[in-house]
């Protein structure tokens, strides 16, 4: 998963490139044109492809409630009230914490909205920045997936692999400390005391917060991968990313509560590094949480949740 995530900022790493070459000979207009004609042939590839592409000849296509169905009863035979360390339980708690753990007030969209409005930047300048995040994010992706091999290679040799807190605790001081950058330019540390020119630290700064947000984000792709049953793992996966959409759906409306009592407007930004630094200490919040999180004990499971594994195994194999 997490090599997975490497190429998927790859890809995104392209669209800045591309978008980077066409605002300095397409006009908006043109622009525009050009992104629903990529749309359209998006959609006409999926349409058209073959399904085998995607997965096996001999895997039997099902339904996608008997499936949600077969699920569903995977985790309601393995959540055992009585024993808080059973999988459907430990489970459920994961998915709590990855929904706490996302949910944090984020000041990045609000940061964004100032540098638009405080400085007036050209469109190669701004499509230099979402370069420069992209390039970030292959960094952060690639270090953490450099990490995770590494843990499991250790896990290989019979030592004590990092544990799911080390992990989420260098996520969570990661991703603090991403917003340092920001408040270094919102509190005109920048450009009146370093004196440099906004349009030559916003790219870096981007570069920078972007590996770290990356890298941070990780920690749940790893989560995924401990927590799920075998053959399941792409479901698996497709859960945790609803949880984590979610999650940054209510942050997103956190913050945005956060911004109006603070009282920044477009006018008015001066308190935006007053909700950074909520921000900052918001993403260190999860990991007293983390620390107490149960590990999933596979030796633990009954004999029926093996059978209800076998039965999800035949759909989804």
């Amino acid at each position: 998963m997490s090599v997975a995530m490497v190429w998927r900022s790859v890809g995104s790493l392209g669209a800045s490139l591309l978008h980077l070459l066409l605002v300095r000979v397409c006009s908006n207009r043109s622009l525009l044109l050009v992104v629903c004609i990529q749309l359209t042939l998006v959609i006409l590839v999926m349409l058209w492809v073959p399904t085998a592409l995607f997965a096996p000849g001999s895997a039997p296509q099902h339904h996608v409630v008997q499936r949600v169905r077969a699920g569903w009863g995977q985790f309601r035979r393995s959540c055992n009230p009585r024993n808080l360390r059973s999988d459907g339980f430990v489970f459920f708690l994961v998915l709590c914490f990855v929904f706490v753990y996302t949910t944090m007030p984020d000041g990045s969209t609000s940061y964004m909205n100032y540098t638009f409005s405080a400085f007036s930047l050209s469109s190669g300048v701004l499509s230099l920045s979402s370069t420069c995040g992209s390039i970030g994010s292959i960094v952060g992706a690639y270090v953490f997936s450099v990490w995770m091999k590494r843990r499991a290679a250790q896990e290989e040799r019979g030592k004590t692999p990092t544990s799911m807190f080390t992990i989420f605790f260098l996520g969570s001081v990661a991703w603090a400390f991403g917003y340092v950058t920001n408040l270094l330019l919102c509190t005109g540390f920048v450009t009146d005391v370093l004196h440099i020119a906004p349009a030559v630290y916003i790219p870096v700064d981007s570069f920078f917060v972007s590996m770290f947000v990356r890298f941070a984000f990780m920690p749940t792709l790893t989560m995924a991968a401990e927590h799920a049953p075998k053959h399941l793992e792409a479901t698996t996966f497709e859960v945790f990313s609803v949880v984590c959409i979610v999650g940054g759906t209510c942050s997103a409306l956190l913050t945005s509560v956060i911004a109006e009592a603070l009282g920044i407007t477009k006018e008015n930004y001066g308190p935006l590094s007053t909700l950074i630094v909520l921000s900052i200490i918001c993403k260190l919040l999860p990991i007293p949480i983390a620390y107490i999180l149960p590990k999933r004990d596979a030796a633990e499971e009954s004999t029926d949740v093996v059978v209800e594994r076998e039965e999800v195994v035949d759909g989804e194999a």
